[in-house]
């Protein structure tokens, strides 16, 4: 944990800087009630219990990286900073095995992998040693998430075949062609070597971690993991 202190920011950059964080932070805790929710998903088509059990434990790591990037964003702001309520109206879970397998890819295999590779990439232009370790273990944790969805899917294609082979196939397709946020607006025109500095990314750099996520990582996985599950 990287404990805030008192401090303000001392100019725009500064604070433009804190609001990157702060966002990073509201994001870990939504991700808490996506993990909540794919428990549940999980429990409704009858899921091992070692996903069950790495589920619950993904949930915990987003409460633990919430906490971690409030902490970073309360020291940078120089004042508390910490999540009011969130609005779960719309994180229903799903129980048809389609629309879960739809939402793991997108969620779990693109966007966690995505979300390893991103914090690993942070962890290593951070100047503060505090900083890169808590970059460094918010990428491990990621990773294991990612591993989490990959698991998750190879189990779902055994049990529901070419049918849930498609659904996935399509879900990669829609991933692929549709743009990833992966850099804070905020953040544009802040000196690049100020971003890196702090644990973030600038945009160019954002952007070529995400091509290479889906050139390197993500593709050859799905083709390994469709073509496996297609010829048995």
């Amino acid at each position: 944990m990287v404990e805030p202190v008192d401090a303000k920011p001392h100019n725009d950059i500064d604070a433009r800087i804190a609001t990157a964080w702060s966002q990073d932070a509201q994001m870990e805790h939504a991700s808490i009630a996506s993990f909540a929710r794919f428990t549940l998903e999980l429990l409704a088509v009858g899921a091992p219990p070692t996903l069950l059990l790495a589920s619950q434990d993904a949930g915990r790591d987003e409460i633990q990286h919430a906490q971690t990037c409030f902490a970073i964003a309360s020291r940078l702001a120089g004042r508390k900073l910490g999540p009011g309520p969130l609005d779960v109206s719309g994180v229903g879970a799903a129980r048809d095995l389609a629309s879960i397998v739809a939402a793991t890819v997108k969620e779990g295999c693109v966007i966690e992998t995505l979300s390893a590779l991103l914090a690993k990439e942070r962890s290593e232009g951070a100047r503060d040693p505090a900083l890169r370790a808590a970059l460094g273990k918010i990428a491990d944790d990621e990773g294991r998430h990612a591993e989490l969805a990959w698991r998750f899917l190879a189990w779902a294609i055994q049990r529901g075949g070419d049918p849930i082979r498609d659904v996935a196939r399509g879900a990669f397709e829609e991933s692929r062609e549709q743009p990833i946020a992966c850099f804070h607006s905020v953040l544009r025109g802040v000196p690049s070597d100020e971003v890196r500095a702090h644990g973030l990314l600038d945009e160019a750099t954002a952007r070529h971690v995400t091509e290479r996520a889906f050139v390197d990582v993500i593709n050859p996985r799905a083709l390994e993991l469709l073509g496996r599950a297609a010829t048995g």
